[in-house]
């Protein structure tokens, strides 16, 4: 059984010493551990000269000399292996490299130890004394434990080592036929064998830390969702490319995939994270052999391609995008992946990595900005149109805390009697450079940064200030940004806020919601606005058409007011469509209690015409622009009760 065992165990080290020689990384690195140590090296060379030299002062026998200066030869050349070994160590990368180090480190290390055996047996046959014996003994068993620590990594060197520094003193104490001499054979073949399977051992450690360490550097260099490499790993890639070939052209895309924070919001990190994989595993189907994928963090990856051509890039990404439009199916439902790619040429649009990256990255930001599911390819114009936008994004928090932004109003009529029944809040932002800008100039860039948050906040308040100071039965109305509903709490705590502080009749707060908003539907939305009307508000569809219009809205949140959209004024006369819609809408409200506002109104016969339809309430140019308010309660404050009736003339 014991030798069953023993059999085992020296087939399972074969097996294992076999495979790192299949591994050239792991062999390679295996033969290193023989170079690691130059103290340990010299530590042996002078060990063995220094039995020698016991030998000969012990003995007076010259062939201890002879001894010592084989033993320094071959220590001599040993060494100056282990320096050109450290010398070209980073140009390692074959089996052959690696072989060419191990065969030379055996072969002197064999010389040098047939030497130091042969010293051993010689103190051994020596007419017996204490002091030989002790030396001959100590040196042995010490070189082969230090041999077994040092070169553990390739263990036939061990073995060999071994072998020849014990079997010459084996053959010298058989030969004594005594039982001294029996009992020391006995203890040195037990010493030789526990150092093979010592030896053994010690590899298996070795290569066990270098598999965990392995492991760690390919942590650090790989994503370990996807496999591919990171963005660390990435860049260091490309700047090798670069390195090795300046001339050579080459292309990088950024891809971001669209709304895929939506996927983890509904259906959790775990669905994300299939849809990831799934993405990834397309982008290699999709690449040639020579492109490098990266995944760059979340929903990002970057891919380095070899061509340069503008056209060839296009169709590239276009494939790409149409492999990743393919639907996937995730803890059973269906999504059809959609991304934004940004691209960018080496040399053509900078000379390091990071500089490519970076442009890839602003045609990226483009491709978003234009609404995603598209790709722009890096023109300079865009860096400064990205600096521009870094700078309006200064400016916009800067306008938050200086309280820069102003309400300008839009009263909202009813056609028949021109009687204002409320006053839409229209966000203005007073520059001290720029002048007044609209909303289009600053609102994309304070609802990217969530700024529209706080300026939601400021508005509020401000606008219930306003309507105080109104007649009773005029209303205000006030525009919420999608993205305010992202941080529900806060919506609620300021509507709530505004409402308490200046003790506005909630009745009176208006608060006008865009269909982008409903087009998710989700819990969160429902409650909020459901929220939001049990506080007594009044809601408003805004911009009714614009988009994903849907009757369902109607049903399903608790509005009162739906805004028709300017759209269908502007084209009553030339879209027949466009009156029936507004009739057909008007009908609906009226069956549910709604009241229709038409926008949009700039003329006289508009109307007439949209009287006609149905509708009763409208606002537009014809009856009055937005106004400031200083002007605003100068026509509409309380005392001047005449002044709400309005016309183009005022």
């Amino acid at each position: 059984m014991i030798l069953k065992d023993i059999r085992w165990r020296i087939w399972r080290r074969a097996q294992i010493w076999r495979h790192s020689r299949r591994d050239a990384e792991l062999y390679n690195h295996l033969v290193g551990s023989l170079f690691t140590s130059q103290s340990s090296l010299n530590s042996a060379n002078i060990l063995g000269m220094a039995v020698a030299a016991a030998g000969y002062l012990l003995t007076r026998d010259k062939l201890y000399l002879l001894l010592a200066a084989a033993m320094l030869a071959t220590g001599i050349g040993r060494t100056s292996v282990y320096h050109s070994f450290v010398r070209h160590r980073d140009k390692l990368v074959t089996r052959a490299d690696g072989a060419y180090y191990d065969r030379l480190f055996f072969i002197y290390s064999a010389l040098f130890t047939t030497a130091f055996g042969l010293t051993c047996y010689a103190l051994i046959r020596h007419p017996a004394s204490t002091g030989t014996h002790a030396v001959a003994a100590g040196a042995a068993v010490g070189y082969a434990m230090g041999v077994v620590a040092r070169n553990a990594g390739r263990p036939h060197i061990v073995v060999t080592q071994v072998m020849l520094t014990i079997c010459p003193m084996i053959v010298g104490y058989a030969l004594m036929r005594s039982t001294y001499g029996n009992v020391a054979v006995l203890l040195l073949i037990g010493t030789m064998l526990a150092t093979v399977f010592v030896t053994f051992s010690l590899q298996q450690n070795v290569i066990a830390v270098y598999n965990a360490d392995k492991a760690t550097r390919h942590l650090a260099m790989f994503d370990k969702l996807t496999g591919l490499m990171n963005r660390h790993t990435f860049s260091e890639q490309v700047s090798q490319v670069i390195a090795t070939d300046p001339q050579k052209k080459f292309a990088i895309l950024y891809l971001d995939l669209d709304r895929f924070k939506e996927i983890n919001d509904t259906m959790g990190h775990t669905a994300g994270d299939a849809v990831i994989v799934e993405v990834s595993r397309r982008l290699r189907a999709v690449t040639r052999a020579g492109d490098l994928i990266a995944r760059f963090g979340g929903d990002e990856f970057l891919i380095k391609l070899g061509c340069t051509e503008i056209v060839e890039i296009e169709h590239i990404v276009r494939r790409i995008a149409a492999t990743l439009a393919q639907p996937v199916s995730v803890e059973g439902k269906v999504f059809a992946p959609t991304a934004s790619i940004g691209a960018a040429v080496f040399p053509d649009n900078g000379l390091l990595a990071g500089d490519i990256i970076k442009k890839a990255d602003i045609a990226l930001y483009e491709a978003k900005r234009a609404g995603g599911r598209t790709y722009r390819i890096f023109a300079p114009q865009m860096e400064s149109d990205i600096h521009a936008q870094r700078t309006l994004r200064n400016e916009v928090q800067l306008a938050v805390d200086r309280h820069e932004f102003v309400l300008h109003y839009q009263p909202i009529y009813e056609l028949a009697s021109k009687k204002v029944v409320a006053v839409e809040a229209l966000l203005r932002w007073n520059h001290p450079t720029r002048g007044l800008l609209p909303p289009g100039a600053f609102i994309p860039v304070s609802e990217e940064t969530m700024a529209i948050v706080e300026i939601g906040e400021q508005i509020l308040e401000a606008a219930c200030q306003i309507a105080l100071k109104l007649p009773d039965d005029i209303a205000v109305a006030v525009n919420l940004s999608p993205v305010q509903f992202n941080q529900p709490e806060l919506l609620i705590g300021a509507v709530r806020s505004a409402l308490q502080r200046t003790g506005l009749a909630a009745r009176r707060l208006h608060l006008e919601i865009t269909e982008t908003l409903l087009l998710a539907n989700t819990p969160s939305t429902h409650k909020t606005l459901d929220i939001l009307a049990g506080m007594g508000t009044k809601l408003v569809l805004d911009d009714f058409g614009t988009g994903y219009s849907s009757l369902s809205y109607i049903q399903d949140f608790p509005f009162s007011t739906i805004k028709i959209d300017k759209k269908f004024t502007d084209s009553l006369y030339v879209n027949t469509a466009s009156s029936a819609i507004i009739k057909a809408i008007t009908q609906i409200a009226k069956d549910l209690s709604l009241e229709i506002v038409v926008e949009g109104i700039e003329t006289a016969e508009q109307e007439s015409f949209v009287r006609m339809l149905g509708p009763t309430q409208g606002q537009g140019y014809l009856f009055s622009r937005p106004l400031p308010e200083a002007e605003l309660l100068l026509k509409l404050s309380k005392p001047a009760s005449d002044a709400r009736r309005m016309s183009l003339a005022s």
